[in-house]
């Protein structure tokens, strides 16, 4: 079976989307499956095969950006790249099916050459192209509804996103596969250099993002932190992650808020992280917030889980399918950052209430973290597929 293979396309950098992406890669070419790439850069990732992955710095890094404008001719030259791969290859050997990561112009791609061609093609949605739908340009809006008008397989995260994608749905009921991703939940070897350069006997809070949005909550997280610091000052925050916006606004736009609450010596931002580095900052972390509150799947909930970190969650979609009030973690209202700095001051003060939700996670974890783990989601992905490839376009 010949895949091509379109995902977010800028394979450096390990976010949930490129860690599914780099695993699907390589557990599809351990069960014998031709796997074609295309994308932005290679990984870092040295356990990744890169043999079958073009690239082309011109993709948009990520399929999904809404802090920046997108013009009319960089989805149009996106638009032709991604059809002069698929021709391209189609022509060297005759591709089976096109597997995309979310919907978007790469998806509208496999729409069009699929038409031409008779080759079905499958989308993996983790939600942001969904629930970041309403902020999109009209001409992406335009091509990712008529991604779904033909596709012939969609693979969710969970159940609550597939729920939000039904109000999309136009013309056909695509067949839908629920399904985690592809996640290596088993997680890393530690990596304790990143702990070793943060200040010694403090409290250390951290949140881990793939860029410094605002829907992923960080604001609210600073806000509620300055209101911590008040009570307990023997505490720090850290703020793992980059901008990838090209002037880093949203970089500026946090380091400017922290100065506004005099908080500036006691945030830290590390940067990039690879997934073992991520793994050391979990262990040394004393309370993890992800405050997003848009509902596309956070891989970094359940690596919190697994290094059994107590955990604040902003509520949506995604974190109530991880997220039990009480038991494995806490949850607030999006952008609420007076009762986050509650929850927070609930867990750094009362070790029992720590406690309680570090069992919560160990529980969690026995019996539901086989769930996320790559050797049982990349069989799933794989009969998945070749039944779409069975049944055809």
């Amino acid at each position: 079976m010949n895949i091509a293979f379109l995902p977010s396309a800028d394979l450096s950098y390990e976010s949930g989307s490129i860690i599914n992406a780099l695993i699907t890669i390589k557990g599809l070419k351990e069960l014998g499956v031709t796997v074609a790439t295309l994308a932005q850069k290679l990984p870092i990732d040295i356990n990744t095969p890169i043999d079958n992955i073009s690239t082309n710095p011109k993709l948009l890094e990520h399929p999904i950006i809404t802090d920046r404008y997108i013009t009319d001719e960089q989805h149009i030259e996106n638009l032709e790249i991604y059809l002069a791969y698929l021709f391209t290859k189609h022509v060297e050997s005759k591709i089976d099916v096109v597997v995309v990561q979310y919907f978007s112009v790469a998806s509208y791609a496999a729409k069009v050459f699929g038409e031409v061609m008779g080759v079905p093609y499958i989308v993996f949605s983790f939600g942001r192209d969904l629930s970041s739908f309403d902020q999109l340009s009209s001409n992406l809006k335009r091509m990712i509804r008529e991604s779904i008008t033909r596709v012939s397989g969609i693979i969710f995260p969970n159940e609550e996103i597939l729920n939000s994608f039904k109000i999309l749905r136009v013309n056909k009921t695509p067949p839908y596969l629920i399904s985690p991703p592809a996640l290596t939940a088993d997680i890393y070897d530690l990596d304790c250099s990143t702990t070793q350069r943060l200040p010694k006997d403090m409290k250390v809070i951290t949140t881990i993002n793939s860029c410094f949005k605002e829907e992923k909550g960080i604001d609210s997280i600073i806000m509620a932190f300055s209101s911590m610091r008040k009570q307990h000052n023997d505490v720090i925050l850290v703020i793992a992650g980059t901008d990838d916006h090209p002037e880093s606004v949203n970089y500026k736009r946090l380091k400017a808020l922290a100065k506004r609450f005099e908080i500036s010596d006691s945030i830290f931002f590390p940067g990039y992280l690879n997934r073992a580095q991520i793994g050391g900052l979990l262990a040394g972390t004393d309370l993890f917030i992800d405050a997003r509150y848009v509902s596309n799947f956070s891989s970094v909930l359940i690596e919190a889980q697994a290094f059994k970190v107590p955990t604040i969650s902003a509520k949506n979609l995604s974190s109530l399918q991880v997220i039990e009030h009480g038991a494995n973690g806490l949850l607030f209202d999006a952008n609420d950052s007076y009762h986050l700095a509650e929850l927070g001051l609930s867990v750094l003060k009362n070790p029992t209430l720590a406690k309680v939700l570090t069992n919560g996670c160990t529980e969690w974890c026995n019996l539901h973290l086989s769930t996320f783990e790559s050797n049982n989601t990349i069989k799933d992905i794989y009969n998945f597929i070749k039944g779409v490839v069975k049944h055809g376009s």
